[in-house]
């Protein structure tokens, strides 16, 4: 069933996904759905109900949430907040939805991500199937050793408690038309937020810990990857830069011109109403070496021919 999604999602451009609860409603789709969140163990939502307890009664509770979906009585709860530490001293915002939540989140995640799939670009790498941190490390290397040796280092500035909604929605809305899949996703990004006892309901942002939000957070951040494919394929080719994306990380590596492309990223980020973490994001070279996704690239080590290469090895702060 995936494959077919992504077929046809690949092979017509415009395609838009009328029916889809059909299938997300499917006995061994919510099953599989099940499967991954209880893989993934996690903490109760604001219910208290951990997956150990669903797992005392799986068959029941899947039959429930079943017929909630199929008669559209299900209703989104509330996310509870939880604070992780950063290694920086500073607080990562979590929002862990019910149990529930998080099975029929990721019953959409199964039968959208096919679809998203498809437009997604070879640039991007973080929370995508079949693709990891060693194939995006490895792609930069690549492009190193190609002499693209100025990099535009960047980090988006908060960006899961960024996302326009109206944006977010309307790039959805370019692939899915089920009504209710469309209403399920406005709910959940309007999801009420609990923290010491008072709940908030936001107007911008995903919530980190949803099951559904890194799939939301590529199908937002794509508008990047699209720009540099195609309107900004003249900027690529005239400065020899590409863009290699993990989630809301990124740097693009060029031949020349590092600061002329940051400038063209900040209004970029601006479109879709995001600004860059100026403590993070920077202009470097190789030989200064940088950090990406747990590794420190850099151009020190001269092979016996004389020619200069790439080491990359983890980073301190990944140790």
């Amino acid at each position: 069933m995936q494959d077919s999604l992504y077929a046809r999602a690949k092979s017509e451009k415009n395609a838009r996904f009328n029916t889809l609860m059909d299938k997300i409603c499917r006995s061994d789709v919510l099953k599989e759905a099940w499967s991954l969140v209880y893989a993934n163990r996690g903490s109760p939502g604001i219910d208290g109900e951990s997956v150990k307890q669903v797992k005392e009664r799986e068959e029941e509770f899947l039959k429930e949430l079943q017929e909630e979906l199929v008669n559209r009585t299900y209703r989104v709860e509330p996310v509870r907040r939880v604070f992780i530490l950063k290694p920086d001293g500073k607080q990562r915002p979590l929002g862990i939805p019910t149990v529930k939540d998080r099975i029929v989140q990721q019953a959409v995640k199964l039968i959208m991500e096919p679809i998203f799939e498809a437009d997604f670009h070879d640039s991007s790498y973080g929370y995508r199937p079949g693709r990891n941190a060693k194939q995006a490390s490895l792609e930069v290397r690549r492009y190193l050793n190609y002499g693209c040796t100025e990099i535009v280092d960047m980090d988006i500035s908060s960006f899961f408690d960024s996302i326009d909604h109206r944006i977010m929605m309307s790039l959805v809305e370019n692939r899915i038309r089920d009504s209710y899949v469309l209403h399920l996703i406005r709910e959940w990004l309007r999801a009420g937020v609990v923290c010491n006892g008072e709940i908030t309901h936001p107007a911008f942002g995903t919530p980190q810990g949803g099951v559904i939000s890194p799939l939301l957070a590529n199908i937002y951040l794509n508008e990047i990857d699209k720009f540099w494919a195609e309107e900004g394929r003249y900027t690529a080719q005239k400065y020899n830069a590409h863009l290699i994306r993990w989630a809301d990380d990124m740097v693009i590596l060029a031949g020349s011109n590092s600061e002329a492309i940051m400038v063209i990223m900040r209004k970029l980020l601006e479109k879709l109403k995001l600004s860059l973490n100026e403590e993070k994001s920077r202009t470097v070279t190789a030989r200064e070496g940088f950090n990406f996704i747990g590794f420190h690239f850099f151009r020190r080590y001269i092979t016996r021919k004389g020619r200069e290469v790439t080491i990359f090895q983890p980073s301190r702060k990944a140790v």
